[in-house]
């Protein structure tokens, strides 16, 4: 194993860069996770390094190495995110609030059929603000 250390630009990158809408918010959504589970990952390889015999030097070396690649891929994820929300998607930001136990993605439904579709799931509150729903106990719904 290597860790890389790309110099990705996000800069020009639009949310929407793929013809077919749905299938660049599928991804654009799937790089939310990664940003924040690998912070936890690396805190859980730590503390299992702890527990390696220390003469174990090769396992010692790929684990700081397995670290190092997913700082990075982390670091990207961000970058990325951050190009995003930049372009009008705020609703990303509870997830990055630390005070935030849990947050709940949501929109305003508009869709007539929608708003009586029992498969899709609601939302009843009152925002808090502009860009955030109702809260309860440290959890915010972005609208």
């Amino acid at each position: 194993m290597k860790a890389r250390f790309p110099k990705f630009d996000f800069s020009q990158v639009k949310a929407h860069w793929a013809p077919h809408l749905e299938f660049s918010q599928n991804f654009n959504s799937a790089s939310l996770i990664p940003a924040y589970v690998e912070p936890f990952l690396l805190k859980v390889m730590k503390i299992a390094q702890g527990k390696i015999d220390p003469g174990n030097a090769r396992l010692h070396n790929e684990l700081d190495i397995f670290c190092k690649q997913e700082m990075q891929h982390c670091k990207q994820h961000l970058a990325f995110n951050r190009a995003i929300r930049a372009q009008g998607y705020e609703g990303l930001k509870p997830f990055e609030d630390a005070a935030v136990d849990i947050a709940t993605l949501c929109v305003e439904i508009v869709r007539d059929a929608e708003k009586t579709n029992p498969n899709v799931v609601k939302l009843v509150g009152s925002p808090r603000s502009p860009t955030r729903g109702p809260a309860t106990r440290k959890s915010i719904c972005a609208r």
